[in-house]
């Protein structure tokens, strides 16, 4: 059953990408597209910890979000980031690198909460496909945080959000993150007096 569901989920996110070329955020699709192959094969051929190659997938992630905002200026910070990386993922200690994993996607959730106020503060909408996103990163943080201590529910856990994330990569080979469907809210001023 693992194995089917991971082929499936494997497949599914190869999609997306193809979906959001020439978007705001195809290079984020497309590390999640290449990070189960890649992982794949250095398990199997290098032998390497799956977690270890998810902590470089995951800062590429992050440079990914933010490579319109790459300029001389944060060259340091991304260096700095990148041998941070290489050094938690060199130390082996699993509950090291799931802490690191977490914390780069609490950044990353952070850059698509930033992303979804500001759209929402100049259009008085909510674009569906950023809510899916931060709905997506929120998975992946609690599905390690679930993992740091493997039981039968983090098993379980595990099966139910791969499952959830197969249907955001669904959604995300249907829409762009740009133009997916819009919620429309209206806030009122209201009167604190």
């Amino acid at each position: 059953m693992a194995y089917i569901i991971f082929y499936i989920s494997l497949l599914v996110w190869l999609l997306p990408p193809l979906r959001q070329y020439k978007g705001k955020l195809f290079l984020y699709f497309l590390v999640f597209a290449i990070a189960d192959p890649l992982t794949r094969i250095s398990t199997i051929s290098f032998h390497t910890n799956a977690y270890q190659i998810h902590g470089l997938i995951s800062f590429a992630a992050i440079l990914a979000v933010s490579v319109n905002k790459i300029s001389k200026k944060n060259i340091v910070f991304i260096f700095t980031g990148f041998i941070l990386t290489l050094f938690v993922i060199s130390t082996q200690d699993r509950n090291i690198i799931f802490l690191y994993l977490i914390l780069l996607h609490l950044v990353i959730i952070w850059y698509f909460l930033k992303e979804t106020l500001i759209s929402f503060s100049k259009n008085n909408f909510l674009t569906l496909g950023w809510v899916v996103l931060i709905l997506y990163e929120i998975s992946i943080v609690l599905k390690l945080i679930v993992a740091l201590e493997v039981t039968q529910a983090s098993t379980i856990y595990y099966y139910l959000t791969t499952g959830f994330q197969i249907l955001i990569a669904v959604f995300f080979t249907i829409y762009k993150v740009e133009h997916s469907p819009k919620i429309k809210l209206s806030v009122k001023n209201m009167d604190m007096s």
